[in-house]
């Protein structure tokens, strides 16, 4: 089964994406930048890493992790807010797909082909 990590400080978001993709993928939910990093180090086989903007908080804040990760990943990586600015940010720092929270599932299944 594929792995996807989502990295979202969103209790209510994660539990939202477990219910609609966790029968079809393993999910590795990261609620903070540090619990993203050690899962990341732990996981070398992830298939997809989700990325909230504001992890935690309402400023954007993980271009710098998202950087560090695109050094050694190169699958792919979704930008994840319903602000389409801070998209644009984490795009520009290297996520290379992006998508407002309540339609991240259907991205994921589209991005790995789980259809």
């Amino acid at each position: 089964m594929k792995k996807v990590l989502i990295i979202d400080d969103d209790e209510t978001w994660q539990k939202v994406w477990s219910m609609r993709l966790g029968k079809r993928v393993t999910l590795l939910p990261a609620l903070s930048i540090p619990e993203a990093e050690k899962i990341f180090s732990e996981h070398t086989d992830i298939d997809l890493i989700a990325v909230d903007a504001c992890v935690p908080g309402d400023e954007i804040n993980t271009q710098p992790l998202i950087r560090k990760i695109r050094e050694t990943f190169a699958g792919p990586m979704v930008a994840v807010s319903k602000s389409s600015f801070s998209r644009e940010c984490l795009v520009r720092a290297g996520c290379d797909h992006e998508s407002e929270k309540e339609w991240l599932h259907g991205k994921v299944v589209r991005i790995l082909k789980l259809i």
